[in-house]
């Protein structure tokens, strides 16, 4: 196993840190990457950080995403309603949405790159926008105003929740003319969100966290599986597909996660996550360690049982610190990452294939982000310090980033071609460049 940092850090660059107002993504085709500070958008090359071009908006930007094609970049201010859309290819054309009356939510772009979806308030309707043939398509009355709108994996459906008569439905329109072409009740109490299989061929949708119902449909809206662990408690918190659609993973309030098949979608496993860890031949405990003079991280491996650092609950506060809400899968499907809300500074890897935890790794605060690499074992992971972890079945390691200012890491996002890491503050951006040993 290696813990050394420069075994890392001798195989990775850095770039200079870039102030922000805490909106950055990278393109899909990880060329460029765009940013905010106050009302002004710079996209930038990935390569070298050069601005590419700016772009001055109306107002401050809560909101900023490209379209699939990288070739446009849409800017939300929700205050105002105003959203506005910018061209790489052509600095001089300018698209501008007002809301109005109606308000904004919620936007983001259809998956053809062309076509714009905002949510008004109070859920009244969804509107689409065509850029081509600036055509307007309306959905009434959706659900909820950013969750349970979700597009499929091959990008030719868009999924809404709907609450009709008290009942749940879930709506199916076809992306290329935004006409339903599927409508069924989806059997829940109160649905909060859909769950597209990375292979299109299921949908789930899952209750809020009052009940503990996850119900599992076809394309044809005929339901395949339903799943419930118990009752008169808080259910479900996350839901992850594995990339290979064969798993469904759910993460709970009661501290466990849950893994379905798609046959029977019935339960295989159930991980629990512990309040004390015990190392072992196939369990490696890793212990964050800074050093008392210059604060240099580290990890260090545990070889003795020992208890976490769990939060204590307060009973008259809702939604509690508790239960499973981020998990991971890798992209083999191989790896899942997770953290348990009520010991927030660990991080656990479960080995998918032996059905057991393999690696714990235990930080000096609190877990902020992670991401696996697109097409490798690998995960990267920050704890709102300047330092950047990595996880492999190798071992885990700390990367100290060679900067003077203060850099306070609070999210990771990989390029497409996992070439590039975007490390991400509340006011900075840095971009990590690993090499294919790491």
């Amino acid at each position: 196993k290696f813990c050394c940092d420069g075994f890392v850090n001798s195989r990775m660059k850095f770039s200079e840190l870039h102030a922000t107002t805490g909106h950055a993504c990278l393109s899909p085709n990880g060329e460029y990457v765009a940013s905010s500070k106050a009302a002004r958008l710079y996209v930038r090359l990935t390569s070298t950080l050069t601005v590419l071009q700016t772009y001055n908006c109306k107002d401050a930007i809560d909101h900023l995403e490209w379209s699939s094609d990288s070739m446009y970049v849409l800017c939300a201010n929700y205050k105002r309603g105003l959203v506005e859309v910018w061209s790489l290819e052509d600095p001089e054309w300018h698209c501008r949405i007002d809301e109005g009356a109606a308000g904004l939510d919620h936007v983001t772009w259809a998956p053809d790159g062309r076509h714009i979806l905002t949510t008004a308030q109070f859920q009244l309707r969804v509107t689409i926008w065509s850029l081509v043939s600036q055509r307007i398509s309306y959905i009434r009355f959706p659900k909820h105003a950013r969750t349970g709108l979700v597009f499929s994996p091959d990008h030719k459906y868009l999924s809404v929740l709907e609450r009709k008569d008290c009942k749940d439905f879930l709506s199916v329109f076809d992306c290329s003319s935004w006409q339903m072409v599927l409508h069924f009740p989806t059997e829940t109490q109160d649905a909060v969100d859909v769950a597209w299989s990375p292979d299109t061929q299921f949908v789930a949708v899952y209750d809020s966290n009052l009940y503990y119902k996850i119900n599992i449909f076809n394309l044809q809206g005929d339901l395949l599986g339903s799943y419930s662990a118990y009752e008169d408690a808080l259910g479900i918190k996350g839901v992850q597909w594995s990339p290979s659609s064969q798993l469904l993973a759910i993460g709970s309030y009661d501290q466990s996660i849950r893994l379905l098949n798609n046959l029977t979608w019935t339960k295989i496993v159930e991980f629990k996550h512990k309040h004390t860890i015990d190392p072992s031949a196939t369990l490696t405990v890793y212990q964050e360690q800074a050093a008392p003079e210059t604060k240099a991280r580290s990890y260090g491996i545990q070889t003795e049982a020992r208890k976490l650092d769990v939060l204590k609950l307060d009973p008259e506060k809702p939604d509690p610190k508790l239960g499973v809400a981020w998990l991971r899968f890798s992209c083999n499907s191989r790896y899942l990452a997770c953290r348990n809300d009520q010991t927030p500074t660990t991080l656990y890897v479960w080995d998918i294939a032996k059905l057991r935890c393999c690696a714990v790794m235990q930080q000096l605060s609190t877990l902020r982000d992670g991401a696996w690499h697109p097409h490798r074992e690998l995960l990267a992971y920050c704890s709102g310090s300047n330092v950047v972890y990595f996880w492999s079945p190798d071992g885990a390691s700390c990367v100290q980033l060679p900067l003077q200012d203060k850099f306070n890491i609070s999210s990771v996002e990989w390029s497409p071609d996992g070439t590039t890491l975007l490390l991400q503050s509340k006011d900075k951006l840095c971009l990590c460049f690993p090499s294919d040993e790491v």
